[in-house]
């Protein structure tokens, strides 16, 4: 055909070009392909191996679970849960009984109480507040220092408890309970310019309000933040 050209790359360079990545991907023995006309490329079809799944599916080693040096062991007894407050008691020096004010605690529309013997009222309702050391409080009427993250209270010496004893408080408002080693007396009677007042030398003990937490019981009974708390107090036992 004289006086046309030959279009070398409509014709000449696709066939090359597959022929030459049928080539890259042939592998004899291994893969089998079929020549495609609409992509102009040899289709190749590589076999799965045997072990792919196994590889795929390959965990890695469990390891035992991690046990301390100093754990129980499975057979040794776990000591029990009343014996929580024994560290508190190695720093009471003396105890404390019941002073003049004891049993004169009284409804009188704040306060209820619930159960007396004697002069000891075993079971009351009425305020709750909380005392901390930046307060300026250090010791307690036992002789143990004054710590904001234990579970301790004072109590009104209204209720006649000997100190240090153990007793259980419950806010009345959301139902939380704790139990505390009560080894402090308090909160007292304060006048207009925020000094306690006496009686015969002696500070007057609160007549609504019956317990005096520390920082850790507010926190566990959930009125930290008010301040205070409507609560009912019962006596356990002495310690």
């Amino acid at each position: 055909m004289r006086g046309q050209k030959f279009n070398l790359s409509k014709y000449v360079l696709p066939a090359v070009i597959g022929d030459f990545s049928a080539l890259l991907f042939y592998r004899s023995g291994e893969e089998s392909g079929a020549y495609s006309p609409e992509r102009n490329v040899r289709v190749i079809e590589r076999p799965i191996p045997e072990n792919h799944l196994e590889k795929k599916l390959r965990l890695k080693p469990v390891l035992p679970p991690y046990i301390p040096k100093n754990a129980p062991e499975e057979n040794e007894e776990e000591k029990p849960k009343d014996e929580w407050y024994k560290p508190l008691l190695d720093e009471v020096k003396y105890s404390n009984g019941p002073t003049r004010f004891a049993g004169e605690l009284y409804d009188n529309g704040v306060v209820r109480v619930l159960e007396r013997e004697g002069d000891q009222i075993n079971s009351a309702e009425g305020l709750a507040t909380f005392y901390s050391r930046r307060e300026g409080f250090k010791k307690t009427a036992t002789g143990a220092p004054f710590n904001d993250n234990e579970l301790t209270v004072a109590v009104n010496e209204r209720l006649g408890y000997q100190l240090p004893c153990l007793v259980k408080i419950t806010n009345l408002e959301n139902g939380n309970s704790v139990e505390a080693v009560a080894n402090d007396h308090g909160p007292y009677m304060f006048n207009k310019g925020g000094k306690a007042i006496k009686r015969k030398r002696k500070y007057i003990p609160h007549e609504e309000r019956i317990v005096d937490a520390s920082p850790e019981v507010a926190k566990e009974l959930d009125f930290f933040k008010d301040g205070k708390a409507r609560v009912r107090i019962d006596y356990i036992k002495q310690l």
